[in-house]
């Protein structure tokens, strides 16, 4: 499943790719994840990401106030270009720089909360809180290919044959079932 990573700041340079498995009850979700940095240049080429992604995680810095409010922009290109059930988890980075923090922690979780989105403040530094918020995310799509599964196995295949009333099926093998990888 793809993951797009919008990281807010100034320390990170160009597009990273990395792919991080976490397991979800019996399930291993393996994630994608697309870093873009957040940074201007990348973000004509995050908007065609953004139509394949499951999920976003959207960083913010909290030494800077303007990565925080740079968010809003990012959720606008997300609403226009990723799937309406995309889903999206925001991460306050750099929890562990408290001397320098600019935007306090109830500010990110107001951000999060108005918009009905998961919120964790993170430390990339000291791993703080950054496998919980891949395994929020990881719960959150495991549930989604599971809700996909159900409403695929729920809905009768028919061939035309079956259709008509003729339930005879004197050519092809079985019953047809859904060709998917989910």
């Amino acid at each position: 499943m793809g993951i797009l990573c919008v990281m807010q700041g100034k320390h990170k340079i160009g597009l990273d790719f990395k792919i991080r498995c976490v397991q979800v009850g019996d399930r291993l979700v393996k994630i994608q994840l697309w870093d873009t940095s957040g940074q201007e240049r990348f973000r004509s080429m995050t908007q065609a990401y953004y139509r394949g992604a499951a999920g976003v995680m959207l960083v913010y810095d909290i030494t800077e106030e303007t990565t925080l409010k740079g968010l809003t922009g990012w959720l606008e290109d997300i609403k226009k270009y990723a799937p309406e059930d995309v889903d999206i988890i925001i991460l306050g980075n750099k929890c562990d720089v408290v001397e320098q923090r600019v935007v306090s922690r109830e500010e990110g979780e107001e951000f999060a909360r108005n918009r009905g989105l998961k919120f964790f403040e993170t430390s990339a530094n000291e791993n703080t809180n950054i496998t919980e918020a891949f395994e929020a995310m990881a719960v959150l799509l495991a549930s989604k290919v599971t809700e996909t599964r159900k409403r695929v196995n729920s809905v009768a295949i028919t061939s035309p044959a079956q259709a008509n009333g003729n339930a005879s099926r004197p050519h092809g093998p079985g019953p047809m079932r859904p060709k998917c990888a989910c």
